[in-house]
Parts: structure tokens; sequence; C-alpha cells
């Protein structure tokens, strides 16, 4: 696991995201690191923001 994974996934914990929820939104922000970067810029941006609003842009960051 890489420094920028391990980080995208403390943050998802420390925001209180369920394990599942959270593995949702790690696999669909995909492996490549500018990605999971531009995640972890929204949610320092944004957070209050739900599980489903993360998984949202999740998918908007990934194209899906």
């Amino acid at each position: 696991m890489t420094e920028t994974e391990k980080r995208l996934t403390h943050c998802l914990k420390a925001m209180g995201i369920s394990r599942g929820m959270g593995a949702a939104i790690f696999l669909t922000v995909g492996e490549e690191e500018q990605q999971q970067v531009e995640m972890l810029h929204y949610m320092a941006d944004h957070r209050e923001a739900t599980g489903e609003e993360l998984l949202d842009e999740a998918r908007r960051i990934s194209g899906e």
C-alpha cells in the first residue's frame, strides 16, 4: 500500500465513514495516485461530507 493509499484510508476512518462505504470509495477512486490525491483534497475541503457524497465525488474523479 502506498503512502497516498494509507492517507486515504486513514482520512476515511477519521471522517467516520463505515468500512463498507470506505472500501467502495477507495476502490472507486482507483489506483492512480493523481486521482487519490484529488480525492484527499476534496475530503480536506469537505470535512462534513457523508459517505454518499464522498462516493459521488469518487465516481466523478474516476470518470464513472
